[in-house]
């Protein structure tokens, strides 16, 4: 994620690349609470302190092969799946031999729903989303479901960059109010609420 006047990540991994080390260091700032929560919400924190060290490690040294087209978030999460799979796989029994690809992990899309932990957050979050106008909608929808950036979000509305921006930064205010007005236990409203990553 992107905030205002900050380079996007395509910008910052072509001057990691080019050996700018603090453009390497707010790219990973940028994305380290998010794959960490991706292993909380299975292994738990300490756990997930390593998991999160390997991940980024494996980035940087693959930061090469990192597709500017599919850009560094997916990169990361593909990385992040796999290094969850091993680590699940180590734990089990050695006769059970079952292969990576059949065990079951937790979506690491960037979408809300796609993070959510359970039912009753996906439920929270469908109720707030009703909430909001047809022009915040759409943008969250563009944003978090369709991994689609703020470019293309404003190529296809045909509104600026800043515009977008605006209506994310919006959007997301406006769930976390619609989220809190609802009366839900401590507990479900900062788990749903965590779930929604800033812009």
């Amino acid at each position: 994620m992107t905030v205002p006047d900050q380079p996007p990540d395509t910008e910052l991994l072509q001057q990691w690349r080019e050996g700018d080390t603090a453009a390497a260091g707010l790219l990973i700032r940028r994305h380290f609470t998010a794959v960490f929560r991706y292993f909380a919400a299975t292994v738990g924190e300490s756990e997930a302190e390593d998991l999160t060290q390997r991940t980024f490690e494996a980035c940087i040294d693959n930061r090469d092969r990192i597709r500017d087209e599919a850009g560094v978030r997916p990169y990361l999460f593909g990385i992040a799946r796999n290094q969850l799979a091993m680590h699940l796989r180590s734990a089990l029994p050695r006769r059970a031999d079952i292969p990576a690809s059949q065990v079951e992990l937790p979506d690491p899309r960037t979408s809300p729903s796609g993070v959510l932990r359970n039912a009753d957050e996906v439920h929270v979050l469908e109720r707030a989303l009703g909430q909001l106008s047809a022009k915040l909608r759409e943008v969250v929808e563009l944003y978090y479901r369709e991994e689609r950036n703020v470019a293309e979000i404003a190529a296809r509305l045909g509104v600026s960059a800043g515009t977008v921006k605006s209506r994310l930064f919006r959007a997301r205010a406006q769930l976390i109010d619609e989220i809190r007005a609802l009366g839900l236990p401590p507990g479900l409203e900062a788990s749903t609420v965590a779930t929604l990553p800033e812009v």
